[in-house]
């Protein structure tokens, strides 16, 4: 192992050119001793980098498009859209893939009185599917926002739910290995107590953004 011995002066003595040549002398010395123990394969956070790139991101954008809408006073409207689609196989063995969303949630609920028995209720999963393989629940992707009573005395319900999730965690993809035609979707239930909602009711996702990042180990 090549290991330099930097002789560095001592505050208050005389400078010398004896400690440095012999620094210099110790890095010429050593530079013939480097060998595995000096350089180590994966030493970096053990990922190998790839020339001129260590991560690539695949995204699936769509900001201010309408993912969903929903217009009718029913007790609860459903959706169940596709946010990510992978245009390449992922490897799931040696390389790492993190999700991630943001998603505007917007609803008018348009109620025409307020009563403390009455709610508004917004869900969301994601789930995931790809080639052979029909879907499956991402764990703990559940979100809930619940409003009740008094609260919807507002005229607009306004949230953005956001997700950061690694799909590794999925045993279905962990065993798989390569995975092609990889999509994700989003579940979104609104939920309401439609006594008192007015024909003008509407809800939906109103803004969106998907991306998948691919790191390379």
């Amino acid at each position: 192992m090549g290991k330099v011995t930097v002789q560095e002066p001592i505050k208050g003595e005389a400078l010398t050119a004896t400690k440095i040549n012999s620094t210099i002398a110790s890095w010429t010395t050593e530079a013939s001793n480097i060998n595995g123990e000096n350089v180590h394969d994966q030493s970096l956070e053990n990922y190998n980098f790839e020339e001129n790139a260590v991560t690539s991101v695949k995204s699936h954008i769509h900001r201010g498009t309408p993912l969903v809408r929903f217009a009718n006073k029913s007790a609860e409207n459903k959706a169940h859209k596709i946010i990510y689609f992978s245009p390449t196989s992922l490897d799931f063995t040696n390389n790492k893939h993190i999700f991630r969303g943001s998603y505007h949630i917007f609803a008018y609920p348009d109620y025409s009185s307020v009563s403390s028995t009455m709610h508004f209720q917004i869900t969301t999963k994601l789930f995931a599917s790809y080639t052979g393989f029909g879907g499956i629940f991402i764990p703990g992707t559940e979100r809930t926002i619940r409003y009740e009573g008094d609260q919807l005395d507002r005229q607009c319900l306004d949230e953005t739910i956001s997700y950061c999730t690694v799909l590794n965690n999925i045993t279905a993809l962990q065993v798989t290995g390569t995975v092609s035609g990889l999509k994700i979707y989003l579940e979104v239930i609104f939920s309401h107590d439609n006594r008192q909602s007015q024909s003008d009711c509407k809800m939906g996702v109103y803004g969106h953004f998907s991306e998948v990042e691919t790191i390379k180990r």
